[in-house]
């Protein structure tokens, strides 16, 4: 059968499998991505590869917050037009959950409503990408930073004062990544999931959480084509969006509610790549989604919105608690580095003295 035995709603809704075959979806994706990305990887990284030998690394902060396991809610934001919905609901509980943003969502987030995310996720290594940090005064959140963004990307974070963790793209099919892995140093990896919010999913488990809620994660166009973002979002991006992905390729697949909506084929591959690690090796984690429309939907995924979703989950203060763990944490390694340089530097002073 044609069409990969992921999500039985699915299943039943694609009346004839052969003309959606997700299984060639996937293996064309994977192909095309690969041919692209890994001259893009090589430019970007050989740019600033001694900056990030000596970033902080992602590793300084895992299992950071495992106490909070059961206790703490992540919410995964996406730049998806369902966002506009919740955006006042998220606003009041940021201090209550932990926000982790995809970048394409941060000028909505906080540029546009003031809600400051823990955690920003760029993992995007295109150029145009530094356009979601311009702008803004970022000290008191941390960016996980792929370590094969663009140069522009990393100088338009630094300049908001984030605190920076590097990560590594673990990807066994591409000798590239693994090359830049080795040079890049230990720095922890996360494995590439088609779209930003695949990089986004695996933070909680990183940290030692389990509980995750997706907002504005709709993968598909519910209100038309010319619709692809929330509000806050540039027209230069809507524009991108609709030249390399609607305007080329329209595919009908089922939504949440079982109606067929309007999306990518690249947004199929990430629902498929999404519910099969959720199947297979995230079985731990509890999967909310509170977006209220479009394709992120499956058997181990559970439709809820948001308001009910932070009412239940949602415990005062602990958020911005779990916060100040993850700084002082970096700032720990931080310092650590520090010591080394000085110590290494040590010999040198007393020579010449």
């Amino acid at each position: 059968m044609a069409l990969t035995k992921i999500s039985s709603l699915a299943q039943e809704m694609v009346d004839e499998p052969a003309i959606l075959d997700i299984n060639e979806m996937r293996k064309s994706y994977s192909k095309d991505a690969a041919s692209i990305l890994d001259q893009i990887y090589i430019s970007n990284f050989s740019h600033h590869f001694h900056r990030i030998q000596r970033g902080v690394p992602i590793l300084a902060v895992a299992s950071a917050l495992e106490k909070y396991v059961n206790m703490l809610p992540c919410v995964v934001v996406g730049a998806g037009p369902s966002l506009n919905n919740d955006l006042e609901n998220l606003a009041a509980v940021a201090d209550d959950c932990f926000i982790i943003c995809v970048d394409a969502a941060l000028p909505t987030l906080f540029k546009k409503n003031g809600i400051k995310p823990n955690i920003v996720v760029c993992g995007d290594p295109h150029e145009h990408q530094h356009e979601n940090f311009a702008d803004m005064d970022l000290s008191d959140v941390i960016v996980f930073a792929a370590s094969v963004i663009h140069p522009r990307t990393y100088k338009a974070i630094d300049r908001t004062g984030a605190k920076v963790l590097w990560f590594n793209i673990v990807d066994a099919t591409s000798k590239i990544s693994e090359a830049i892995l080795r040079m890049a140093g230990r720095k922890g990896g996360l494995i590439p999931g088609v779209l930003t919010s695949g990089f986004a999913v695996q933070i909680p488990i990183w940290l030692g959480l389990n509980q995750v809620a997706f907002l504005g994660h709709d993968l598909s166009y519910p209100t038309g084509i010319d619709k692809g973002y929330c509000e806050g979002v540039s027209e230069d991006k809507e524009r991108r969006q609709r030249t390399h992905k609607i305007d080329k390729e329209r595919l009908e697949f089922p939504d949440i509610n079982g109606a067929p909506v309007l999306t990518h084929s690249t947004f199929i591959v990430f629902w498929a790549w999404f519910n099969e690690h959720l199947g297979k090796n995230w079985t731990g984690l509890k999967v909310y989604n509170c977006s209220g429309q479009g394709i992120l939907h499956g058997d181990n995924i559970t439709q809820m919105d948001f308001i009910t979703f932070a009412n239940e989950y949602c415990k005062e203060g602990l958020g911005r608690e779990a916060q100040k763990i993850l700084v002082y944490e970096y700032l720990s390694y931080l310092m650590g580095l520090d010591v080394m340089v000085q110590t290494v530097k040590m010999p040198e002073t007393q020579k010449g003295e």
